[in-house]
């Protein structure tokens, strides 16, 4: 069962995707670390040893498994338990809705995973990858999950009330970090178009939920849409979900974070989403998704912190 917005979805023990409904869980805007370099970056990642830890990357066209993609549909139905290309599992809309596609036209060489998101309200698309073995299977000091993609968003507000990223959940459903961005002004005027938000399981409003953050305050901080570069991670053993997105490429990151209630939790999937919270029929938006990279690594230590310029001093919630 899994409980997005506070709604329960009774599913098949092999699913492990599910649906949304109208409302956002909204937590408000996040707390702020600060704007890093490209290298301070690397650092607060653990440098170059977190190229040996990675649990699952794929540019679309092979991955980390040794599988070959082909262009066209990913998914083997909508399910949620047929597996696709390489495993991919997809879950609401129909199997067109998910294509591997060549990215020339958006100015980027290589390709991307495309997820076409519905103009109806309270929809849902998922596209996901079982992780559970490779984490259980990670070195035993690994306890920060990290993820980094790229996204592309449009420069048209078309008015639709689709959100759309990366979320990494656990057996119990509760997302220990994702990111997301909106794709129109059809949630309300509360929250642009290209709105950047962060997503992971705490107590709120809600009382305990999945809950969105704002990242961007109350503009869009991917003022000219395009390419934008992603990073998030839960700390298992603190709770501490972590989110970053770079606007130059991959030059500088801005970065915030927040303490969750997912402490001790395990990774179980990695689903790229996306979700209509409208209230009303809206319009559709299409996701285009680059690169994904998911790893397990070691916590950074006090120095390592210290030199990126981060807060080594939070402290896990009593």
């Amino acid at each position: 069962m899994r409980s997005i917005c506070g709604v329960c979805v009774l599913l098949t023990s092999a699913v492990l995707s599910s649906a949304a409904h109208a409302e956002l869980a909204y937590g408000g805007d996040a707390a702020v670390l600060g704007t890093f370099t490209a290298e301070q970056l690397q650092a607060i990642r653990g440098g170059a040893e977190y190229k040996s830890s990675a649990l699952f990357s794929t540019d679309w066209s092979s991955d980390s498994r040794g599988s070959s993609y082909a262009l066209g549909g990913i998914g083997g139905a909508i399910d949620g338990v047929t597996p696709g290309q390489a495993g991919w599992k997809t879950y609401g809309g129909s199997v067109n809705s998910y294509n591997i596609a060549t990215t020339t036209d958006l100015g980027r060489a290589g390709r991307a995973l495309t997820v076409s998101g519905s103009k109806k309200a309270a929809t849902y698309r998922y596209a996901f990858q079982d992780l559970s073995s490779q984490w259980n299977a990670r070195r035993a000091t690994d306890n920060v999950l990290w993820a980094e993609y790229e996204q592309y968003t449009p420069g048209t507000d078309a008015g639709s009330a689709n959100i759309a990223g990366l979320t990494m959940f656990d057996s119990s459903n509760r997302a220990l970090a994702g990111m997301g961005v909106g794709y129109g002004s059809g949630i309300g005027s509360s929250h642009p178009h290209r709105s950047v938000y962060g997503i992971a399981y705490n107590f709120g409003i809600s009382g305990f939920d999945n809950y969105y953050y704002r990242l961007s305050g109350s503009g869009a901080p991917l003022a000219n849409g395009g390419w934008t570069k992603f990073a998030t991670s839960f700390n298992k053993s603190t709770g501490v979900v972590q989110w970053f997105y770079s606007v130059d490429g991959g030059s500088s990151y801005t970065g915030y974070y927040i303490n969750s209630w997912a402490a001790g939790a395990s990774l179980s999937t990695a689903d790229f989403r996306m979700n209509n919270f409208g209230v009303f029929d809206n319009a559709g938006a299409t996701a285009v998704f680059g690169n994904l990279n998911v790893y397990a690594l070691p916590t950074p230590g006090a120095a390592v912190l210290a030199l990126a310029g981060a807060l080594c001093s939070r402290r896990r919630r009593a």
